[in-house]
């Protein structure tokens, strides 16, 4: 029988959570064990075993569960942190002074746009609760930065200041 220290606190917890972010990827109780032992943590097959029915009892029987109670729950953060981020890069781009502002600006609008709809689309059907439609949410953007070029192009050149 192996003299092996239990992990206890803040330890065991970080180790749940690596576990649980494995379990997520879908790997093989090997891998983990690998990935544990590169991240400096050395534990048993039969500590893995337990830790595994630990978080199955907490969060769920398989891997669906755990991530419908972990990764969904903080989804609602993220969309809202995309949509944060878009509304400042649209007053960024109203208050920019020289034309490469501007693009950036609109750059950063394309890219929250594009990482929104990616997380949107890797949300698993069967934990939505309502019907999104990316193609709604495309149209709305597209027409967004239509009518903001179209003002661009409208307006006099910028006025660079020195």
């Amino acid at each position: 029988m192996s003299k092996e220290e239990y992990l206890k606190g803040e330890e065991k917890e970080e180790v749940l959570r690596k576990i649980r972010h494995y379990i997520g990827f879908r790997m093989y109780d090997k891998e983990i064990l690998n990935n544990l032992k590169t991240d400096g943590v050395q534990i048993s097959e039969r500590t893995l075993r337990r830790y595994k029915q630990e978080i199955q009892e907490k969060m769920g029987s398989n891997a669906a569960e755990i991530f419908r109670n972990q990764v969904l729950g903080n989804l609602d953060e993220d969309i809202c942190s995309y949509e944060a981020m878009q509304r400042e890069a649209w007053k960024a781009y109203a208050h920019a002074r020289t034309f490469n502002e501007q693009i950036r600006a609109l750059s950063i609008v394309r890219n929250a746009t594009s990482d929104k709809i990616k997380l949107l689309n890797n949300i698993p059907r069967n934990s939505r609760h309502t019907k999104i439609d990316t193609k709604d949410v495309l149209k709305k953007t597209q027409k967004e930065i239509t009518e903001t070029v179209g003002w661009f192009k409208n307006q006099s050149k910028p006025k660079i200041h020195s």
